[in-house]
């Protein structure tokens, strides 16, 4: 009796669920990892808005301190500083964004991965044990030509 066909099926099987677990952890990973990179960004942006924020105290101080009145030139140098800090703000979380899209398509790439590597195993398991059956029927069977042959008995 040929077993090896049915362990070799059993192994590819346990194979692909194997991979299909590994590639099922992979996607969540990287659905996590998304995650800590849009955090990230989102704190990055406070910060950036909390420093923005003290270096126009800072200004207002300045021009107070001055006498300048907050007309003209040093109100236009003002808005442009507000500007500059909400863009490098905007920025950053943009590429938060951008960050966690590319770990999202990545998870995708993972579970249709998993998917592929199951059913791939899958198709690999059934053709080996197919090929067992195969072998079992042509050589168990008496009065088959295989058997025959096998005997030394000419059948032609």
């Amino acid at each position: 009796m040929q077993v090896i066909p049915f362990m070799v099926a059993g192994a590819q099987v346990m194979q692909g669920i194997a991979g299909y677990q590994s590639q099922r952890a992979a996607a969540k990973a990287a659905e996590y990892q998304g995650e800590i990179a849009m955090d990230a960004a989102r704190e990055e942006a406070r910060r950036i808005r909390r420093e923005g924020q003290a270096k126009l105290s800072e200004m207002r101080a300045i021009f107070g301190a001055q006498g300048t009145t907050m007309e003209g030139s040093p109100m236009l140098v003002y808005l442009d500083a507000v500007k500059e800090i909400e863009l490098e703000a905007e920025t950053r979380l943009h590429k938060g964004r951008l960050e966690k899209y590319s770990a999202e398509l990545e998870a995708g790439f993972r579970r249709r991965q998993a998917g592929a590597t199951l059913l791939t195993s899958a198709i690999g398991a059934a053709g080996s044990a197919y090929g067992g059956f195969k072998g079992l029927s042509q050589s168990s069977t008496p009065g088959t030509p295989l058997h025959m042959e096998k005997a030394g008995t000419d059948l032609y």
